[in-house]
């Protein structure tokens, strides 16, 4: 009897042990994983808010069905750089559009808005797995706005008039990345972030839904649902847009 119950120790021993050196092999892949991955996407956001140019405001509501016929020109990308735990993400979107608005009051019948947004932000997150079930990433950086705004103004109460604008602001951003496998080629992910707190915006923030496809090491295909609002006030100017839709892309990776 003794010489069983020495031998399931030693058994149990040898389990752990090599349950042990399992998991710090795991850890020790992680921890060497470096990767680079840029995303080009397609955001197919409709628009809605107020802006306020010249101390004059527009209500402005957006379709993508409008959006289609509306954007005049568009560049979205994402970047990834992985150096073990450590990420440093970046982010881009230029989008060129017009369309018609609904001026505040009765001063005038209509407007029609043209604008040139650069949207882009910069991040470093620190992972933490989850075994083989996904990962956790939290987050801090920044996002940037560039805005030059058009609006033309018909007459109403007042006279026809122009005004336009350009203005530009950055961000500190915190949040949140987190990614759960569906088997070897499916996995889920969420994104979120919130900013501002005052310091150019007051209030700006983010949600990301999606899935993506593993097609294999290097490519892999996403589709989600992208909201983004950014609240920003400074003079005369004011905007205070949220922009939501399905977003689709492939990730490329080295």
């Amino acid at each position: 009897m003794r010489y069983v119950t020495l031998g399931i120790s030693l058994f149990v021993c040898l389990g752990l042990a090599a349950s042990v050196a399992a998991a710090q092999e795991e850890e020790k892949r992680e921890n060497e994983t470096t990767s680079f991955e840029i995303a080009p996407y397609l955001w197919m956001a409709g628009a809605k808010g107020t802006v306020g140019v010249r101390g004059l405001s527009t209500d402005v509501g957006v379709r993508f069905t409008d959006l289609v016929q509306d954007l005049d020109f568009g560049v979205m990308a994402a970047a990834k750089l992985r150096l073990k735990r450590w990420t440093f993400t970046g982010d881009f979107n230029y989008i060129k559009m017009s369309a018609d608005g609904e001026p505040s009051g009765a001063l005038f019948s209509g407007s029609h808005l043209e604008s040139q947004f650069i949207m882009g932000s910069l991040t470093m997150g620190y992972t933490m797995t989850m075994e083989d079930r996904g990962l956790a990433e939290f987050f801090a950086g920044a996002r940037g706005w560039r805005i030059d705004t058009d609006v033309d103004f018909d007459a109403g109460v007042l006279p026809a008039t122009s005004v336009s604008q350009t203005k530009g602001w950055v961000d500190p951003i915190v949040g949140a990345n987190f990614q759960y496998n569906l088997g070897k080629s499916w996995y889920l992910h969420a994104v979120t972030d919130i900013g501002g707190f005052g310091v150019s915006s007051w209030m700006t923030g983010q949600v990301i839904l999606g899935a993506s496809l593993r097609l294999s090491d290097h490519w892999r295909i996403t589709a989600a649902y992208r909201y983004l609002s950014d609240d920003f006030e400074d003079g005369n100017f004011h905007w205070k847009v949220a922009q939501h839709g399905v977003l689709v892309g492939i990730g490329l990776r080295f």
